[in-house]
């Protein structure tokens, strides 16, 4: 997609171009906008519950509590960090009071049950884990921060109820079509006759690549995941730093 501001709108339009119902050169009623807000948002929901999440990457920055480990991430009240569930993960830096960053290692719940040796005390944490819930996200560090620490964060997070007009330029192209096609088809049952097998071929394929890609790893070159180090595993856990010794 271009750099131009998309919206909720624009997709809904779009949809509706894409299954014919109207040419490009007019508008859907007010009506037909409400009706496909109404459905995108329940195929949200529906594809929620299925495991195939529509993200969008972002960058946060928040500030670690001293002594404390884990933390909640949702838009609900009461979380620690107040925004959408995070369904993966990219990069964790701390800023350091020298303006340095900190990489804190994101490990797997198998690195983190079978491999780490937990610390008795706090210190600046060199691991984080994510743990995925229905209504939030659980972020620990490993070990738990003895101070205050900024920590940049950079995460694919969950698209959750969407407004007529919110901007969703941020959206990848592959889940922005997939989300276009999808709303399509959901809409051809108001229009009996305008879904046809080739569409519904295009819908399987682009479904099909959406829940094989991964926002994260596009945006990650595969041979640096394979040929960067691996840190050192000591008496106090795994640190981020030196050469890859014993084996995970």
């Amino acid at each position: 997609m271009s750099q131009d501001t998309t919206t909720v709108n624009d997709l809904i339009v779009n949809a509706y171009y894409w299954l014919g119902e109207i040419s490009p050169d007019t508008v859907p009623n007010a009506a037909e906008v409400e009706r496909g807000l109404y459905l995108l948002n329940q195929l949200i929901d529906y594809f929620s519950g299925l495991g195939v999440y529509i993200g969008i990457v972002k960058q946060f920055d928040v500030t670690l509590t001293p002594n404390k480990a884990v933390y909640t991430v949702s838009d609900q009240v009461g979380a620690d960090f107040n925004f959408n569930r995070i369904v993966e993960l990219d990069y964790v830096n701390i800023i350091l009071s020298n303006g340095s960053n900190w990489p804190v290692r994101i490990i797997d719940r198998a690195m983190l049950l079978n491999h780490y040796t937990y610390t008795k005390f706090n210190q600046l944490p060199s691991s984080v884990y994510l743990d995925k819930f229905a209504r939030e996200s659980k972020l620990t560090f490993y070990p738990a921060p003895d101070l205050a620490y900024i920590t940049q964060i950079r995460a694919k997070v969950m698209l959750n109820r969407l407004a007529l007009f919110e901007v969703i330029t941020e959206v990848p192209p592959h889940y922005y079509y997939f989300m276009q096609l999808a709303l399509a088809k959901r809409l051809s049952f108001y229009y009996p006759g305008r879904w046809d097998a080739d569409k519904e071929s295009e819908l399987a394929l682009v479904r099909k690549e959406l829940k094989a890609a991964s926002v994260v790893n596009l945006t990650t070159r595969p041979s640096r995941i394979l040929s960067q180090p691996y840190g050192t595993y000591g008496a106090y856990g795994i640190y981020p730093w030196g050469p890859f010794v014993g084996g995970f």
